[in-house]
């Protein structure tokens, strides 16, 4: 089955490329907000890797980082007042960048093209899984 590990940051990318993709957004704001140990099964799985491999074919792909989802946004704010106390001077920049209501578009680059494909290839070859 393998494992797939994800920081806040990913998962945040991870979403909204899937939204993006065309995954239900049922799906992704139930199952990946938070490790609740929720179960993706085989067919959502091969149905996520399917909507982003078929996604990341495109050219100039941009996602908005800022989610709509209330459940998404709070444990977003969470995520980053944890960095805003804890983190060094990087994770503060980088938490303080990231806007509770304003758009915040994000062009998919090589090294997020790179995550999400891995992410899709995990979800092909799973068979489910379990987010912890």
């Amino acid at each position: 089955m393998g494992y797939f590990r994800a920081t806040g940051d990913h998962m945040i990318l991870l979403r909204t490329a899937m939204v993006a993709a065309g995954v239900k957004e049922d799906l992704v704001y139930r199952k990946f907000v938070g490790n609740d140990g929720l179960a993706i099964t085989v067919l959502q799985s091969k149905h996520i890797a399917e909507c982003l491999t078929t996604w990341l074919k495109r050219r100039a792909i941009t996602v908005d980082l800022c989610e709509q989802n209330g459940a998404a946004r709070s444990a977003n704010e969470a995520y980053f007042q944890v960095f805003m106390a804890l983190g060094n001077r990087e994770a503060r920049n980088r938490a303080k960048r990231f806007p509770k209501s304003k758009p915040l578009l994000f062009k998919i680059d090589s090294l997020a093209r790179k995550q999400i494909r891995e992410f899709a290839e995990f979800c092909r070859r799973s068979g489910g899984y379990w987010i912890d």
